[in-house]
């Protein structure tokens, strides 16, 4: 019963958050548990990838340079990351 109440609560937080168009703002909004991980993981990629253009898209912050470089977004107090390799 507690776990679904925090499923609602993170879903509502994320839509208000990724609504707002700020990464800052997504993160802030993340249940505190995870907040330092999506921290890091936006670190990692700003540090690996510093001319990409950080923005929300479909609701959770994405990365672009030269295209969709990588996202991450929180579900049910876990984070994904997914990014798209280059080709050439």
């Amino acid at each position: 019963m507690e776990a679904k109440a925090v499923r609602r609560t993170t879903s509502k937080h994320m839509k208000k958050a990724s609504r707002a168009g700020d990464v800052d703002a997504y993160i802030e909004a993340a249940p505190r548990e995870v907040r330092a991980k999506l921290q890091r993981l936006r670190k990692i990629i700003k540090t690996t990838a510093p001319e990409a253009d950080e923005r929300i898209g479909y609701g959770m912050p994405y990365y672009e340079y030269r295209g969709r470089l990588a996202h991450f977004h929180l579900r049910r107090l876990t984070s994904r990351f997914t990014h798209r390799p280059s080709y050439g």
